[in-house]
């Protein structure tokens, strides 16, 4: 008897076990992903990220060779999937997941990767312990579409990527080669190029076709999601907003709409034309909100408005310091404090949809005041993503730094990153700008230096300075804040040339033709110029407290320092010298 109950145990066991297996539901994510040219990659992956809890992982799903996936998943709410494919960039776009019988289609095709061939092409890898922007390891060019460059390297497997000075949403990218036995994926969703040669030196040749070298005309990527359910309206959202571009992506393509279309650069900068762009997206996105009651469609809804009013109120504050066009653009300040009231200080969502840190700030200052907001304040202390509540607290301190405004705030958010990050290098810039053995500081003496004049060969020397006022400015030819800066530079060059004024211009181009040959078809710069190849690891750098360019110095007679920066650009160039100069 005792044995027949324990079988009818087992099996009443075993049934239950059985039920509840396959009671368990998933939902079903399917597709194809593409190149630029509408057939499969030699090799593609699809990552799932659930936007739920912070330290959540990726899980990543390699593509058939026809760039075929199925992913099946018990999460639920906001994820996201992340395309990849060998030549081409990465793109992240949302789902949303309403329960476990959603069956989601999905056809994705990406957008080439992008090389900018007028800047140089560094290579990095196992040979250099992938340094980027190597200056040992920058590859020449054949003709104008080939490039090559030879590693020495005993081992049979070169692995390698190539790298442009560029930068895609706020993140350096390496990307794949063209010379390759296969592929390896690494961890930003970029590929390896894996070479195999036992030559000990291996010549490696670029093929740019391969790539995009125009800018952007067709690096964006195209994405259609099919939901059988009521998340319809959602994909619908998704489409509207373009949420497969990145924010540049998206915001130029909408700055770019009827609006701006045929506009002269005059009728922009006097006739508000940015401004009524930015209204025309505020005011159709307010709109939308306001139709919608489902939830994932008006986070998401709330999260776009916050970015184009972030963006429109940090313009509305340069147009301050001549630094934009003046704009005037009406902010829903009601709707912002309506949506923070729903989107707490430690929600995902700002870390997924953000357009980036700048965004919490600008919205917590239209809402409240930065001076007053307790969401700021929470946000700034508890934010469960260390590096994104580092790079908020920055721009906290930037947003100040560049009004110079020195008040009890500002040095509650300089404490804060100084105890909260006290090692990481990009607070790095902010302990020496507080630091009482800083160099580069209105009152103290420029420090000494030689370089050479690349028109002359003089050498340039501190006391070539004394005796009349001069702008030091650090630049390069591949850096667009630079460039742009040149013809107002310019203007002031030709206004003040006469009245004991000079410009030692100081380039961190690793190439002295490339300054030439700028100079030649470009602008001019008729003052002092010099180059400094070794750009940000040279000594220069170093004692003039060099960590990114633009940096413009004000000097006077005497060797002391006027000015600095944000004082010296655009507009507040020549309001700052007209206080010594008297022009």
């Amino acid at each position: 008897m005792n044995s027949f109950y324990h079988l009818l145990y087992l099996f009443l066991f075993t049934i239950t076990i059985f039920f509840s297996i396959n009671i368990v539901h998933s939902a079903t994510i399917e597709g194809n992903v593409r190149g630029a040219d509408g057939k499969p990659m030699a090799l593609s992956h699809v990552d799932l990220r659930p936007l739920v809890y912070y330290d959540t992982v990726s899980h990543i799903y390699l593509c058939d060779k026809n760039g075929y996936f199925k992913i099946e998943t018990q999460d639920t709410g906001f994820v996201f999937l992340k395309f990849s494919g060998a030549y081409h960039r990465t793109c992240k776009y949302p789902i949303y997941i309403s329960d476990m019988n959603e069956n989601i289609k999905i056809d994705c095709q990406l957008g080439r990767n992008f090389i900018d061939t007028t800047k140089p092409i560094y290579v990095l890898g196992n040979f250099n312990k992938y340094k980027f922007y190597d200056t040992n390891y920058i590859m020449k060019k054949i003709d104008n579409e080939h490039y090559y460059i030879e590693i020495n390297l005993p081992q049979d497997t070169l692995k390698y990527q190539i790298v442009t000075p560029q930068e895609i949403n706020g993140e350096w990218h390496s990307i794949n080669g063209t010379m390759s036995d296969y592929f390896e994926r690494d961890r930003a969703g970029d590929y390896y190029s894996i070479y195999i040669d036992k030559n000990p030196t291996k010549k490696i040749i670029l093929d740019t076709k391969y790539y995009n070298t125009l800018g952007h005309k067709d690096t964006l990527p195209k994405v259609k999601v099919f939901y059988e359910n009521k998340s319809k309206e959602f994909a619908q959202v998704c489409e509207y907003l373009k949420m497969e571009y990145e924010w540049a992506d998206r915001m130029g393509y909408f700055m770019a709409d009827s609006t701006l279309k045929g506009a002269s650069a005059i009728s922009v900068l006097f006739g508000n034309k940015i401004g009524k762009s930015f209204q025309k997206r505020l005011d159709t996105s307010d709109s939308a909100i306001s139709r919608t009651n489902y939830y994932p469609s008006k986070m998401l809804l709330y999260m776009e408005y916050f970015n184009y009013a972030a963006t429109a109120h940090i313009i509305k504050e340069g147009a301050k310091l001549g630094v934009f066009a003046l704009i005037s653009v009406t902010i829903n300040d009601s709707l912002i404090r309506k949506a923070m009231k729903t989107i707490p200080p430690l929600s995902p969502l700002w870390i997924g949809f953000a357009a980036g840190p700048e965004v919490p700030i600008f919205c917590s200052i239209i809402a409240d005041g930065l001076d007053s907001s307790q969401y700021f304040d929470e946000f700034a202390d508890s934010y469960p993503i260390r590096d994104f509540r580092r790079d908020v607290l920055i721009k906290a301190y930037q947003y100040y730094d560049e009004l110079n405004i020195n008040n009890a705030r500002k040095k509650q958010i300089t404490a804060k990153l100084l105890t909260d990050f006290p090692n990481d290098w990009q607070v790095y810039w902010v302990k020496e700008a507080n630091s009482s053995n800083k160099k580069i500081k209105v009152g103290k003496q420029v420090p000494k230096f030689k370089i050479n004049d690349i028109d002359t060969g003089k050498l340039i020397t501190k006391q070539d300075l004394m005796g009349k006022y001069t702008l030091i400015d650090f630049w390069a030819t591949w850096c667009g804040p630079c460039v742009q800066e040149l013809p107002n530079i310019t203007n002031i060059y030709n206004k003040y040339k006469d009245a004991n004024f000079q410009i030692i211009s100081i380039s961190f181009d690793v190439n002295i033709e490339k300054v030439k040959t700028f100079r030649a078809k470009r602008y001019a710069m008729p003052w002092i110029n010099a180059v400094e190849t070794k750009g940000f690891a040279s000594e220069i750098a170093k004692d003039f407290e060099i960590i990114s360019i633009s940096r413009p110095i004000l000097v006077g007679p005497d060797g002391s320092i006027l000015a600095v920066d944000i004082q010296l650009r655009n507009n507040n160039l020549e309001k700052t010298l007209k206080m010594y100069l008297g022009k």
